[in-house]
C-alpha cells in the first residue's frame, strides 16, 4: 500500500519550495538593485561633472612651456608607450 502525504510531510514540502521561491527572488532583487544602483551612480557623476564650476585658475607661462617641452618629446619619440605604463602597474 503506498504511503500517503501526512499533512505535515506536505506542509513541510509547501515551505520548502517557498524557501527556494524566496531565496531566487532575493537573489533577482540583489541583481536589479545593483543594476540600478550602477545606473544611478553614472549618473550622479555625470550629474556633478556638469554641475561643477569651470577651472577657475589661470594657465601660466611656465605651464604652458611645460606643456610644449612635453609635446616635443612626444613628437621627438622620447614618451613612455600607454601598454608600458599598463604593464607597469600591472595592468596589462
Amino acid at each position: 500500500m503506498p504511503r500517503t502525504e501526512s499533512r505535515l510531510d506536505r506542509i513541510e514540502r509547501i515551505l520548502e519550495r517557498l524557501a527556494q521561491q524566496e531565496l531566487a527572488f532575493r537573489e533577482e532583487q540583489q541583481r536589479l538593485w545593483a543594476r540600478l544602483e550602477s545606473r544611478f551612480a553614472d549618473a550622479a557623476v555625470r550629474l556633478a561633472i556638469l554641475r561643477a564650476p569651470l577651472d577657475d585658475e589661470s594657465y601660466t607661462e611656465d605651464q604652458q612651456r611645460q606643456d610644449a617641452e612635453a609635446r616635443a618629446a612626444i613628437a621627438r619619440g622620447e614618451g613612455t608607450p600607454h601598454e608600458d605604463v599598463l604593464r607597469e602597474f600591472g595592468l596589462l
